[in-house]
């Protein structure tokens, strides 16, 4: 099965998320902020990362700059986890390299498609095996 990397400093967001994922299968690895999520993807490098944007230490936008930065890391899917709609703060993510998003509060069902479709293979990657 997958393993996802959550990165979010509040703990009832940790233990509500991880326990959706876990219950269908998923390894989920906790980071409170950045600095602890590049620390840990370096560690374990996960399947797909779901970031928040506004966190201590080191923000979700600088935590995805030096994750998509390492070759060892760049083709991970990050997926901005956040309270922030589509404005300003959204496209700032996408630019540090942000592969989809998922707004707060979660939505199980679109927490489960979105993460199954970003750990799924294109169907190039399909027709190339």
């Amino acid at each position: 099965m997958f393993t996802i990397l959550l990165a979010d400093d509040d703990d009832i967001i940790q233990t509500v998320i991880s326990a959706l994922l876990r219950s269908v299968g998923y390894t989920v690895l906790l980071a409170s902020n950045g600095e602890e999520a590049i620390n840990i993807a370096h560690a374990t490098p996960p399947d797909l990362i779901l970031m928040d944007l506004t966190m201590p230490v080191l923000s979700g936008w600088e935590a995805t700059t030096q994750l998509k930065a390492d070759p060892g890391l760049r083709d991970v899917p990050v997926i901005v986890f956040t309270s922030f709609g589509m404005g300003s703060e959204l496209y700032r993510a996408f630019r540090a390299g942000c592969n989809g998003y998922l707004p707060k509060p979660i939505d199980a069902v679109l927490l489960f498609e979105t993460v199954k479709s970003h750990l799924s293979p294109s169907p190039d990657a399909l027709a190339a095996s």
